[in-house]
């Protein structure tokens, strides 16, 4: 009886152990770079564009495996779901065209033509997509008819340069964040109505990298790879500073946890490794070593895992360590248990000592 009570403990202790994951730990390694990921809010996918293979590759979260591959007509740099999740649409670069993808049957359903290279692309409100277009003698910023591809009215901008689009959780708010620029812009257009308007832009320091919204919709985290580095908090209501964060060269990427308690920050050059930081104390508070520079960073809607592409060619799905809901119940409980039972244990182990081997077992 006292064997088997030390050696239940030693499993659940063993249980709890393995339970917990470390901030860092590698699940699973793929074999491709991807330009851009996108999480699908109502299925288990996190789908990455692939550039050295002009593809898309649709990963299912439960396995950390590749369900699907699905071959495009050239790279893509860009991505975005459609509101009802049923419509994934992908920029093809030299094709000068936007591919739109069935999420139930993974196939190309058709395509939208277009007059220039396409960077990247956002899905709004009212059937529209949002199009950053770059060309020798077309740079802008247009919104077009998703089925259609026709104008749904003027330009947003013009002259633009490279750089990545993001929309607000409801859709009414536009950010454009141009990359590479020195000073680089970053703009909030309201799209909420068919006349969109610029609401707000500023300048954003030297050599922005592009920003990325937070699930909330109320911050914007702004990584800057020149001027001494600092990645800034935003407030998205008038893109005033709450917070900033320096930890040297050179950050390149960011993704915020599933409830915006944390940052995770990629940064390129002799570092090679992603900070977790605080966004309440703007401090980091956790990090590990990359294998090189990390690009895009997508934390998937579980929150347990942190899809990372890097330049070598590699994608890799990285414990975050703060799932949400987090999994503290089940190790609370098991801690209990295993407490108890080490208590009994002891508790027998006395009485043997006491009182010799008349003890009954």
């Amino acid at each position: 009886m006292r064997l088997t009570i030390f050696a239940t403990a030693t499993v659940i202790v063993a249980l709890v152990s393995s339970a917990i994951a470390a901030t860092g730990d590698i699940k699973a390694t793929f074999n491709f770079e991807a330009s851009d990921f996108v999480a699908d809010p109502s299925q288990p996918f996190i789908y990455g564009s692939v550039l050295n293979s002009s593809s898309v590759v649709v990963l299912n979260t439960n396995t950390l495996a590749v369900d699907h591959t699905i071959p495009l007509a050239a790279s893509s740099t860009g991505m975005a779901l459609s509101p009802d999740g049923n419509s994934l649409y992908i920029t093809e670069s030299s094709n000068k065209s936007i591919a739109v993808m069935d999420t139930h049957s993974f196939t190309i359903t058709r395509r939208i033509s277009l007059s220039s290279v396409p960077i990247d692309v956002a899905a709004g409100l009212d059937n529209r997509l949002y199009v950053l277009q770059y060309g020798s003698l077309n740079k802008v910023l247009r919104q077009i008819d998703a089925t259609t591809g026709a104008s749904t009215g003027s330009d947003l901008a013009s002259d633009v340069f490279w750089g990545n689009l993001q929309t607000s959780p409801d859709r009414k708010t536009l950010y454009f964040a141009e990359e590479e620029m020195s000073p680089a812009t970053l703009s909030a257009f309201d799209v909420s109505t068919t006349s969109p308007t610029c609401k707000l832009r500023i300048f954003a320091g030297f050599n922005g990298i592009g920003a990325v919204i937070s699930h909330s919709g109320n911050w914007a985290a702004l990584p800057v790879a020149g001027g001494g580095y600092p990645v800034g908090i935003l407030n998205t209501s008038d893109f005033s500073t709450i917070g900033s964060f320096n930890d040297g060269p050179y950050p390149n990427s960011a993704a915020f946890s599933l409830d915006d308690a944390y940052l995770y920050l990629g940064y390129h050059g002799s570092k090679n490794c992603i900070d977790v930081v605080s966004t309440s104390t703007f401090s980091k508070v956790n990090g590990f070593s990359t294998p090189d520079s990390p690009g895009p960073l997508l934390v998937d809607p579980s929150g347990k895992d942190l899809f990372a592409s890097f330049w070598n060619g590699q994608t890799i799905v990285y414990d975050t360590g703060y799932s949400v809901p987090e999994p503290a119940t089940l190790s609370i409980l098991a801690v209990a248990l295993t407490a108890f039972l080490l208590k009994r244990a002891i508790h027998q182990a006395w009485g043997l000592l006491r009182f010799g081997s008349s003890e009954r077992v």
